[in-house]
Order: structure tokens, then C-alpha cells, then sequence
């Protein structure tokens, strides 16, 4: 799945603002991809 710099750019300031937990950001960047 290719990724555009404007979705990069927004998955990084969402993944910076994240508790600092790594199953919590495994999920997030999952649900992520199955949103778009």
C-alpha cells in the first residue's frame, strides 16, 4: 500500500501524540490503514 507524504506527515503528528505504548501504537497504526 503506498503512502503519500500528506497522510505521512499526519500518521507522524498522531503517532507523536500517543501514550507511549507500543500495543497501543500497533493498534492505532492498524486501524489506521483499515480506515482508509
Amino acid at each position: 500500500m503506498l503512502i503519500d507524504d500528506n497522510f505521512q506527515l499526519k500518521y507522524n503528528k498522531d503517532y507523536v501524540e500517543l501514550p507511549k505504548k507500543d500495543g497501543y501504537r500497533s493498534l492505532h497504526k492498524i486501524f489506521t490503514f483499515i480506515y482508509l
